[in-house]
């Protein structure tokens, strides 16, 4: 038991420290890890969004604090991603585990290329924190346009809200985490305000993670509650670390660092699953 709350601990402050350097990837590096452990994704994802309702929870309450955040924006985002965060928990609990473990791992694939990707743009541009997970294919399809710096563009309608919401909440609930990689894109290349796209994100994220939790842990048999301390324990013990060393390491390197490590384990996934489906068909 020591042992497991001391290995999901390492996990947990791992992915603070990339939440905490780039503003978001807790669940994204958790899930990665995770499944590299051969942790099935309905477990990881039940673990990671309970731990994220404390993380998400802080996060809320200091951007409503500080007024950071559109009401209307919320409201919509949360209840379409709560609707898509109970999609994604119906998901994983009814589509068989060879189905699901693939998809994933190419969700995460996919998230860590598009991190990578970042890294070579910013190189000539300058370091832009709030354009971190470029998800361009889902921005284009929810808005129609390109990916765009914050500038003058029409906010999105309730529609398109609800369907960002929706996409965001049934993906992070699946893959384990990419919800602002999803939201904060999407909302910020329709030039809305960087600090209250973020801020109207995380608040929503709050309720869409509390709904998730809810659904996947009625949904589940049982529960592996020091996993679950582990990842939140690493987790608050490391947030005022990242805070620090946001200060001191670039982030812009950082970045890089963190989408070659996803990408590798996502790799690693789907190489092991390969190789698992290779001799089952042998047997």
């Amino acid at each position: 038991m020591e042992n497991d709350i001391i290995l999901f601990m390492l996990i947990g402050a791992v992915s603070q420290l990339v939440d905490g350097m780039l503003g978001m990837g807790f669940g994204t590096i958790s899930s990665s890890l995770l499944l590299t452990m051969g942790i099935h994704p309905r477990t990881s994802s039940s673990l990671i969004h309970t731990a994220e309702i404390f993380t998400s929870g802080t996060a809320a309450l200091s951007h409503i604090k500080l007024k950071n955040v559109r009401k209307k924006t919320v409201a919509v985002l949360a209840l379409y991603g709560s609707l898509g965060g109970l999609a994604g928990a119906l998901l994983l609990t009814n589509v068989p585990t060879n189905w699901i473990k693939p998809f994933v791992a190419f969700y995460l694939l996919f998230l860590g290329i598009s991190i990578i990707h970042k890294y070579f743009r910013l190189r000539k541009k300058g370091f832009q924190p709030f354009e971190i997970f470029p998800l361009r294919l889902v921005a284009q399809l929810l808005n129609k346009v390109r990916l765009r710096v914050p500038g003058g563009v029409k906010p999105l309608s309730k529609i398109q809200l609800g369907m960002l919401g929706i996409t965001g909440g049934t993906l992070d609930a699946v893959g384990g985490g990419g919800w602002g990689a999803i939201v904060n894109t999407s909302l910020i290349s329709k030039g809305q305000d960087p600090h209250k796209s973020i801020g109207s994100s995380c608040v929503a994220e709050f309720f869409v993670t509390l709904t998730t939790s809810i659904a996947l842990f009625s949904l589940t048999e049982s529960f592996w509650w020091q996993a679950c301390l582990g990842l939140v324990l690493g987790g608050v013990i490391m947030a005022p670390i990242s805070a620090i060393l946001c200060k001191k390491i670039s982030s812009h390197v950082f970045l890089l660092v963190i989408g070659v490590l996803v990408t590798l384990l996502s790799i690693n996934t789907l190489v092991n699953l390969g190789i698992d489906w290779y001799f089952l068909r042998l047997t």
